[in-house]
Formats: C-alpha cells, sequence, structure tokens
C-alpha cells in the first residue's frame, strides 16, 4: 500500500467543556487572589499605608527627630499599615466565606465555550455570557481566571484538564473568540 498519497489522520478533537469542582479552600485562596490584584484596593492600601506617617512627620513633635528618624519612622508605620490592611482583608474573607453558603460557586461546575458565548452551569444556575461583554483572563500556577465582567469570575483548576495542551487551547480559544466579538 502507497502511503505517500494517504489522507493525515485527523487528530482529536479538543474538548470545548470541562468539569471542576470548587472547594472552601479554592475559594478562598482565589477570591484573595483577586483582591490582591484589584488596582483600586491596592492604590487605596498603599496611599493610606503612606498618607498617614507622612502626616505625623510634619507634626511639632517630630519636627524636633532627625531625618534618618523620620525616614525610618515612615518606612516602618507604612510596613506595619500594609501588614495590618492585609490581615484584616484575610480575617475578613476567611469570616465571610464561614458565613455564606456560596451555593453555586462551591461544588461541581461544567464551563462550555460556545458559538454564542460562555455557558457555566452548577446544581443551582445556569449562565451564558457573551463574548462582546468578555473582560480579561487572569492566571496562577493552580488557577485559571475567568473575568466575564468586572464583577464575576470563574475560577477553573489547571488539574480540571487532562493535559497541558488542553488547559493552553481552553484558554486561547476563549481569548480568540472574545477578542473577535
Amino acid at each position: 500500500m502507497n502511503t505517500t498519497n494517504m489522507p493525515p489522520l485527523l487528530s482529536k478533537p479538543q474538548r470545548l467543556s470541562i468539569k471542576f469542582s470548587i472547594s472552601r479552600w479554592d475559594l478562598l485562596r482565589c477570591r484573595l487572589w483577586v483582591v490582591a490584584h484589584n488596582q483600586v484596593l491596592v492604590l487605596f492600601m498603599i496611599v493610606m499605608s503612606v498618607g498617614l506617617p507622612l502626616l505625623t512627620v510634619f507634626s511639632p513633635s517630630m519636627s524636633a527627630q532627625s531625618l534618618a528618624f523620620r525616614i525610618f519612622y515612615v518606612v516602618f508605620v507604612t510596613a506595619i499599615m500594609l501588614c495590618v490592611m492585609a490581615a484584616f482583608q484575610v480575617v475578613m474573607m476567611f469570616l465571610w466565606m464561614i458565613a455564606n453558603k456560596n451555593r453555586g460557586v462551591l461544588g461541581v461546575h461544567e464551563m462550555e465555550i460556545r458559538d454564542d458565548g460562555l455557558l457555566e452551569r452548577t446544581s443551582v444556575n445556569e449562565s451564558l455570557h457573551r463574548w462582546s461583554g468578555f473582560h480579561k483572563l487572569g492566571s496562577t500556577r493552580n488557577f485559571l481566571f475567568v473575568f466575564v465582567t468586572d464583577n464575576i469570575v470563574y475560577y477553573v483548576p489547571w488539574k480540571a484538564f487532562a493535559s497541558e495542551q488542553d488547559a493552553k487551547y481552553f484558554r486561547d480559544e476563549i481569548q480568540r473568540r472574545a477578542q473577535a466579538a
């Protein structure tokens, strides 16, 4: 048999849907990542952490101190304030996670890329997000973050994909369809 005239074998089609599960621990980690990447919140924390010590540096009692002490004071108090605000965020997020049932967020999800948009299903809801309203993608080493709007984020664990190629295809397909819309 002459193999030079044979058409190539078609490869298995890439999956356009995935199933995955989100636990409370996953949700806490993902929400903390989203908060840490919220530019408005980060800017507010920096302005408050630097602004308040700078205001006290110009008080009469601090004017008598050396320049080195005042610089140390601003750096030290800024670091303390940033740590306190970050710890407050973590504690509040943790308490919020305990207090809420988070139905529709925790548990099994199915996400499907369709021509008309990105479909997400859980045991309590089904949402179709049109490509024209799509916002952006983000990722960490454990999760793909699908921002379907400014405020709605889906957390997709990379372990939900059979292979790295499937994960890359899924992410690239979302990006391609969103940009085409």
